[in-house]
């Protein structure tokens, strides 16, 4: 027995550098989830397995000086065998220890593996894809390095973050997550076009790739990497928050505009908008530019201006349509007034004056509701000369139901009249058509009962 135990140490002999065993996979489960590990306290020259941790280390610093892979799996081949023999457990959890303390890295698939990856730490304690498991030397940080990023962050975004390297890690990674979600938020509001968004997706690209390995060297590189990026767009990153922000008086300046833009287009082929042209002219110019932000003290301006011409305007259509509508409200009343003085019975009476009542309603209730705001003016001048024309026709048919036959005939009241009097121009002229109305219209009624002006 006693010359077995010397053949394996002979064997063996770098078994013994594992002085600290782990009885099962849940201790090293416990010791990669435990977040209240200070990694700044453990000092791998004081740790019972410190000769296999220099083992280890050293066979992954020779196999990356040669240019080869170093695997997990690769080191439970190599440490399980002769001179080591050590147990796949026990490599397993100095490996997970090396990682935790942040004296390795371990990439899958290029990517660095970060301390909030649980798939990893499953998959390592069951040897579970440790052939896809690369290990690398955890590099130190060099102070140029850290005072670089510190001094990038401090110039270009004002962020005073601690020269630690800890500290600077995750301030730099919380600005960024912050500012990148601010983006990924404007475009989930605004969709793929809107005031900056092709600086926007240019930022958030810079921040995406910042953000996009956990490791910290490679953070830091790419941050140093993009400095110019970033510095010549930091302030335009700036006027986006102060844009963007919720109740922003730039943003209720630019919907403005942009409001009255669409309206002077919707309503130009329709109305007189010329007064319009050159304010809006100078609005599309700002509001069609990729960074209008410098420009909202000017857009303000035009705003203001573009605002008052279109409520010139609007007021001035307004007051058109309501004196049109009074004026046939007028004709309505007075042509009521006729029919009720006509030889009429009184049925036929009393149903001219229950339709005239109900047109009056309607009159009383469009210029109630009606103001320089309301859209479609025009639907409701058309409807008034409609409701005249429908209510003249009423009264013509109404007065039309007698038991005797009537000698009716229409007449157009402007073909009465000389084409030599149709020009108007003083007194006389107007007495010559007065006079030439008479004449036609009494010789009319030489052959008519009735006639019926047009």
């Amino acid at each position: 027995l006693d010359a077995l135990k010397e053949m394996v140490k002979q064997d063996y002999f770098k078994l013994g550098l594992v002085q600290y065993y782990y009885p099962d996979q849940k201790t090293i489960l416990n010791m990669l989830f435990d977040n209240a590990i200070k990694l700044d306290l453990w000092n791998i020259n004081e740790d019972a397995n410190h000769g296999a941790y220099e083992e280890i280390i050293d066979k992954v610093k020779n196999d990356t000086n040669l240019s080869k892979k170093v695997t997990v799996k690769i080191l439970l081949d190599y440490f399980s065998k002769k001179p080591f023999g050590w147990r796949d457990i026990d490599i397993l959890g100095m490996v997970g220890c090396l990682w935790k303390n942040k004296v390795i890295q371990i990439f899958i698939h290029d990517n660095v593996v970060d301390d909030k990856n649980s798939t990893f730490k499953n998959d390592l304690v069951h040897k579970t894809n440790v052939d896809t498991m690369v290990i690398k030397i955890q590099e130190k940080i060099s102070d140029d390095v850290l005072y670089a990023v510190r001094r990038i962050m401090n110039n270009t975004y004002s962020e005073n973050i601690p020269l630690d390297e800890e500290q600077l890690k995750s301030g730099v990674i919380a600005f960024f997550e912050r500012k990148k979600k601010f983006l990924s938020d404007l475009k989930t509001k605004y969709g793929s076009d809107y005031a900056g968004s092709k600086v926007a997706t240019d930022i958030y690209n810079d921040f995406q790739a910042i953000l996009k390995s956990s490791d910290t060297l490679t953070i830091f590189n790419e941050i140093i990497a993009r400095k110019t990026s970033l510095e010549d767009k930091a302030e335009t990153l700036e006027q986006l928050e102060a844009f963007y922000k919720d109740g922003s008086n730039q943003q209720k300046t630019y919907k403005d505009a942009v409001d009255i833009i669409e309206w002077y287009t919707n309503n130009s082929l329709l109305e007189d908008l010329s007064k319009l042209n050159d304010v809006v002219n100078k609005m599309n110019a700002i509001v069609d530019m990729e960074l209008p932000f410098s420009k909202m003290s000017e857009l303000a301006s035009l705003v203001f201006q573009a605002a008052e011409i279109k409520d010139r305007i609007l007021q001035d259509k307004f007051d058109k349509v309501k004196k049109q509508l009074e004026r046939d409200r007028d004709t309505i009343s007075k042509e009521l007034g006729e029919a009720m003085v006509a030889q009429l019975t009184e049925d036929q009476k009393y149903r001219i004056q229950e339709k005239g009542d109900a047109v009056a309603e309607q009159y009383e209730s469009w210029l109630g509701s009606i103001n320089k705001n309301t859209t479609n003016l025009d639907a409701y001048l058309n409807a008034s000369a409609n409701t005249v024309k429908e209510f003249k026709k009423f009264i013509a048919k109404v007065m039309a139901e007698t038991g005797t036959t009537v000698r009716s005939k229409r007449i157009t009241v402007i073909d009465c009249i000389p084409v030599a009097n149709k020009k108007v121009t003083s007194a006389d002229d107007v007495d010559k058509v007065v006079s030439a109305i008479r004449t036609k219209l009494l010789a009319e009624l030489k052959e008519n009962d009735e006639l019926n002006l047009d």
